[in-house]
């Protein structure tokens, strides 16, 4: 089914212009009647900006908080529960119900619009500009319906923050904030090959997988440090394990990604860039000041086990770029992030249907068309699918004013691979926003088999189980991207179970085969690179083979 199916009794008398979508702001009309005060808390990493903010949420009567990362999101719902404060959780793939809570825990995407509260926490703000997930900040900051809306995050969203409210007639107040624990450039770089320069606590970033699993095991091979890893790839609950056998260790590394960049309370004392150049999806590019502070302010974190920060790199050219851009003042943001919504996106398929027809008519004779719009919409409708409503609609609106279009691509991709199975233009919305793997040339008819396979299990209405193997081992980066994407396969089955869960209803075989998952990559990291002796093991091996060596090291034949 296409278009039609939504629009066939659509109320056309309230259709915008062609070529025009709604204001932004416009789209959310409770919130604007609350007459909402805005308090921005802002500053660098490690201020407490998000602390005194989330204070004011465990003294409200009614509060939600919203959080960049799951781990995150779990976190805030902790901390409710240590406060004794019963609290609800809301993530993508989890879902814990408190019935008599008044608070709520979520990410940023699962943020609730429909309930009123005291006080809403809205965090790290300047991801409010992200080219895929921007949108959710911003429809949680003009959306959200509290009387108090806490903001958090960086310096350089000030302005942008400042025109949004002002179009709405708020009242948005800054509250500054500098950081707790101090943050030291150190003047001398760590020489790569000497990696005995190490510390305990030290935090090694790259961002590659391959640099992250060479580091780790050159590290492995010329110290005693236990090495973990951190990065965006991993399911959060191997990220989690993994930063806590870190924070928990008195001799370990890290090796991470920018992935440490955003929430993960770890125990860094010093951070050492091994490169400061990152390909951001588009090109090979130098890192933006605020990505440096972003990334070394996660080193000496308030409160943790080191009183103060480092930073440093493996190369003097890089150390001097550090040192040259870290303090310089960041670029600031200037749009922030827009998707359109399921109603959207029908009024634009409206006035796309229309313009096949009116357009044409227009060029030829310069006159006004003589239109049916119901009978156009029914018949144009039926040759409109829902992809090419996505496509026509990121051709038209790259831009708007404030707001840049975040990244349609993998929901297009979705959408064409499930064009010719039969559901609704709402359900295949739905279905489309599920969290499937990044769908790479390597996986691909993998990934588009569960694609298809959980698409038409929702167009029949039939019960459909995971359909997904056990994990087996991985002897290569390769093959570890197979487990990832089984994990991701799994997380966007409960993804479905919560949205469809009379016919995704086998959630606790699914948790079941995530948890295995999530055992098999923490096996899997740890053994893939690794070196075939650990630091103390080679240690004892040369020793012993000098035994057999004469006074001059020369071997005794």
């Amino acid at each position: 089914k296409a278009l039609s199916d939504l629009i066939t009794n659509f109320e056309t008398k309230t259709l915008l212009p062609a070529g025009q979508i709604a204001h932004p702001p416009d789209l959310y009309p409770l919130a604007r009647k609350l007459n909402r005060k805005i308090y921005f808390h802002c500053g660098p990493t490690n201020s407490g900006k998000t602390h005194h903010a989330f204070e004011k949420l465990l003294n409200s009567d009614r509060g939600i908080y919203t959080a960049p990362l799951r781990l995150l999101a779990a976190e805030g719902y902790q901390k409710f529960i240590d406060k004794k404060i019963s609290c609800s959780l809301f993530t993508g793939d989890l879902l814990i119900i408190d019935e008599d809570s008044h608070h709520k825990s979520c990410t940023t995407e699962m943020c609730d619009l429909s309930t009123e509260y005291d006080v809403a926490v809205i965090d790290e703000i300047q991801l409010i500009n992200d080219p895929s997930r921007g949108w959710a900040w911003t429809r949680a900051f003009l959306g959200v319906r509290a009387k108090e809306v806490h903001v958090c995050g960086e310096e350089r969203t000030l302005d942008i923050l400042r025109k949004i409210t002002e179009n709405m007639n708020e009242e948005l107040n800054v509250i500054k904030y500098d950081r707790l624990n101090p943050l030291v450039v150190e003047k001398k770089h760590v020489a790569e090959k000497k990696l005995n320069q190490l510390r305990a606590g030290d935090c090694v970033i790259a961002f590659s997988k391959r640099e992250l699993f060479e580091l780790k095991s050159n590290i492995q091979k010329q110290t005693n440090f236990d090495v973990y890893l951190v990065y965006g790839g991993l399911p959060p609950s191997v990220r989690k394990e993994e930063a806590m056998r870190f924070n928990k260790s008195t001799n370990a590394v890290l090796v991470a990604t920018d992935a440490i960049g955003y929430g993960l309370n770890l125990n860094i004392g010093r951070i050492i860039f091994n490169t400061v150049s990152k390909y951001d999806g588009i090109e090979e590019r130098k890192l933006y000041p605020e990505e440096i502070k972003q990334i070394a302010g996660r080193a000496g974190r308030f409160s943790a086990r080191f009183q103060k920060g480092y930073v440093n790199s493996f190369s003097k050219g890089n150390l001097n770029f550090i040192k040259s851009n870290i303090n310089v003042p960041s670029h600031p943001i200037d749009m922030v992030g827009y998707k359109p919504s399921l109603k959207e996106l029908v009024e634009f398929g409206c006035n796309t249907v229309i313009n096949i027809k009116t357009l044409p008519s227009l060029i030829n004779t310069g006159s006004e068309p003589q239109i049916n719009v119901e009978q156009d919409i029914n018949y144009y409708g039926n040759q409109l699918t829902f992809h090419e409503v996505l496509m026509e609609f990121q051709y038209y609106f790259s831009s708007y004013h404030t707001y840049n279009l975040c990244n349609l691509d993998s929901l297009i991709d979705v959408s064409i691979i499930i064009a010719d199975i039969d559901l609704s233009f709402s359900d295949r919305y739905s279905f489309t926003q599920a969290p499937f793997p990044f769908i790479s040339d390597d996986i691909r008819p993998q990934i588009e088999m569960f694609i298809k396979l959980y698409a038409k299990a929702l167009s029949s209405g039939e019960q459909c189980k995971p359909f997904i193997n056990k994990p087996n081992p991985a002897s290569s980066i390769k093959t570890l991207a197979i487990n990832e994407a089984g994990y991701k396969i799994l997380e966007s089955y409960m993804w479905l179970h919560y949205r469809f869960g009379h016919i995704f209803s086998y959630a606790e075989e699914a948790l079941q085969l995530q948890n295995m998952y999530k055992k098999q990559i923490l096996k899997d990291i740890e053994l893939i690179g690794r070196p075939r002796y650990s630091y103390n093991r080679s240690k004892q091996h040369r020793k012993g083979r000098n035994r057999f060596r004469g006074a001059h090291g020369t071997r005794w034949r």
